[in-house]
């Protein structure tokens, strides 16, 4: 069954589960529950529709209890390893945050943020190589991924090159991905993973190239046969489309400044809204439902 989802912004509790999911995906081919940035509640299928948030939650509720992310995580005696991989914001904002958070409870919690690294370039970083040994040594209950902002460049395979230009690019790019999702997963395809587009960058070409990164996860996501859920940031950081998110509130209804300087970073507040939490939101709503002896 294919699941593609967008779920994003502050806070939908569903049912005993309490998911608030900021930034999240949980999507369904016809009917995809989202919540904006703003106050607004969409739901977006072949067409957006406004909707009461009651009504946005109902089916919110009966979407996540059929996530295949928390079907795999049914299937676990125990949530006790999360590991993280990314990029620089993983080795400098999501890693360290989930690291405290996680420093006094059962779960152990480990990450790995790369700074440059991604998917088109195995021959500066080998994720999959990488990955291959965490599963293997680590052995953890949930894998969380965030990659893909580095990745606005060609392609090394063996001796060769694939230039973004070449449909050929897209191609190579979604096999990777799958083959990611595949080493993950592990045979069985139940380990649950969280996996997390990159944000949208400043500039046109870098957001071009950041969308058509976004869609290609979120296919290779649906055509997934396992426990993954698609947290589809950069869709929240391109407000749908509109130009790169400058402010979003805090749990308190303050404003935060989204981007550092550079505007490719998010800033350590927008980081926490947009990507940290909603990790922790899927990682309790995982441990809310492991199969316990």
């Amino acid at each position: 069954m294919r699941f593609v989802s967008t779920i994003v912004n502050q806070g939908m509790a569903v049912g005993l589960l309490a998911v608030c999911v900021v930034a999240c995906a949980t999507t369904q081919p016809a009917l995809v529950p989202m919540i904006a940035p703003s106050t607004e509640t969409l739901v977006e299928s072949h067409r957006s529709a406004r909707v009461t948030p009651h009504v946005a939650s109902v089916r919110a509720r009966r979407t996540l209890e059929e996530h295949p992310f928390l079907q795999a995580c049914r299937t676990r005696t125990r949530l006790k390893r999360v590991y993280m991989i990314g990029a620089s914001s993983t080795g400098s904002l999501t890693g360290p945050s989930l690291r405290r958070a996680y420093a006094k409870t059962r779960i152990q919690f480990k990450f790995w943020g790369k700074a440059s690294s991604g998917l088109a370039r195995p021959d500066f970083h080998d994720w999959p190589k990488e990955t291959q040994r965490i599963v293997r040594g680590f052995k953890p209950d949930v894998v969380v991924v965030h990659l893909g902002t580095n990745d606005n460049q060609a392609i090394r395979k063996r001796r060769g090159w694939i230039r973004p230009t070449s449909d050929r690019w897209d191609v190579e790019y979604a096999a990777r991905v799958g083959r990611l999702l595949r080493i993950i997963g592990g045979p069985k395809k139940d380990r649950p993973i969280v996996w997390i587009s990159p944000v949208r960058i400043r500039g046109t070409k870098a957001a071009k190239m950041g969308g058509r990164i976004s869609a290609i996860m979120r296919d290779q996501v649906a055509d997934y046969d396992g426990g993954v859920v698609y947290m589809n940031v950069f869709d929240t950081t391109s407000r749908g489309g509109k130009g790169q998110l400058k402010r979003v509130k805090d749990s308190k209804g303050r404003w935060v400044d989204v981007y550092q300087g550079d505007g490719a970073h998010l800033t350590a507040k927008a980081n926490n809204i947009l990507v940290t939490d909603p990790i922790k939101q899927w990682i309790r709503a995982c441990e809310g439902v492991v199969s316990t002896p």
